[in-house]
């Protein structure tokens, strides 16, 4: 094993390359290494294509959310995904331009206590959108992850993370009731090892492309998400992976409850050749209902 030296001399790598060009950092929908449904979900929801910085806001808010998921299917062999995630967004108003954000959480799972987990933290300073045209806006977005699941700390062995991006939306203007956006992002992830302890390659670069479009009238709004992933990896292979979430929600003042269901998995089927792409899946797809309190 490295020593402590070694793994906070890689952090700050990740640290580095998450905030070295504010300037010219986009905006994007947060991603970390981890594999948590809970942090996939709560990434990927298309009222939230396009993080704004607005002037008149408080110097901080944020918000807290309750979130129940299950497989789809229980095919009675114990391998039903059932949990709850608790789910904090904090943010910090800097100024008029800047806004910097923490995302975490923790995963509790209802048939076994020992795949409790935090979700990674993710640290973003994010810049005040921006007109580009008439039509576009553009959210800019840099970001540095902290392992703090264990999936990421003890299975994969990461040590830190950056992230750059870049959102591009509709401008609320031209139809304030439909959200349209699509945001590339990519950045290097710094492990300790190039395998996992399962022996896995793992990714030492990522990158993806979300595609979101929402539509709500008064209170109610349908939302859908696709994401599409690539790696590279140590080895230099290519990976590619792809999810999906189609949510309805409701919100009353403060509060936001939401139905929806969610599939993800590799691109391809395990012979390489055939599309794995699917709406449902009876085996990975999961739905869930989230309860969301904005302060």
């Amino acid at each position: 094993m490295r020593s402590q030296q070694e793994v906070l001399t890689n952090w700050a790598k990740a640290c580095v390359a998450g905030f070295i060009l504010v300037a010219s950092a986009p905006s994007w929908a947060q991603q970390s290494t981890s594999s948590s449904a809970m942090t996939n979900r709560a990434s990927t929801k298309a009222k939230a294509i396009a993080p704004q910085v607005e002037p008149e806001t408080p110097l901080v808010s944020g918000s807290f959310a309750i979130d129940r998921a299950t497989s789809l299917n229980d095919f009675k062999d114990g391998t039903r995904q059932d949990g709850i995630d608790y789910i904090l967004n904090l943010g910090l108003n800097l100024s008029k331009t800047y806004n910097l954000s923490l995302r975490s959480g923790f995963s509790q799972d209802l048939h076994d206590s020992q795949k409790d987990d935090f979700a990674d933290s993710i640290f973003s300073l994010n810049h005040a959108t921006y007109s580009w045209g008439r039509y576009l806006q553009i959210s800019p977005s840099v970001a540095a992850i902290a392992p703090t699941s264990k999936s990421s700390s003890q299975v994969e062995n990461l040590q830190g993370a950056g992230r750059l991006g870049a959102t591009f939306s509709l401008n609320p203007l031209i139809n304030p009731q439909l959200a349209l956006g699509l945001t590339l992002s990519g950045g290097q992830n710094f492990h300790a090892y190039e395998t996992d302890i399962n022996g896995a390659v793992l990714n030492k670069y990522a990158f993806r492309q979300t595609f979101a479009v929402g539509y709500s009238w008064g209170p109610f709004a349908l939302s859908g998400t696709f994401i599409h992933k690539n790696g590279v990896t140590y080895q230099n292979n290519l990976t590619e992976a792809f999810e999906h979430v189609e949510e309805a929600s409701y919100t009353y003042k403060k509060y936001s409850f939401a139905l929806g269901h969610t599939n993800k998995g590799a691109a391809f089927k395990e012979n390489g050749s055939d599309s794995n792409y699917a709406l449902i899946n009876e085996n990975d797809s999961v739905v869930y209902g989230a309860l969301t309190f904005i302060f």
